[in-house]
């Protein structure tokens, strides 16, 4: 069960910050061009 929610939490921690980084990584693109 711990391994569980440590899971769940990482998972839930990381989609924010991906989408974050996805967002970064657009805004460079697009003002790189």
């Amino acid at each position: 069960m711990r391994i569980n929610g440590r899971f769940i939490l990482s998972n839930l921690n990381a989609v924010p910050a991906l989408a974050i980084i996805f967002l970064v990584a657009v805004r460079g693109n697009a003002s790189g061009r």
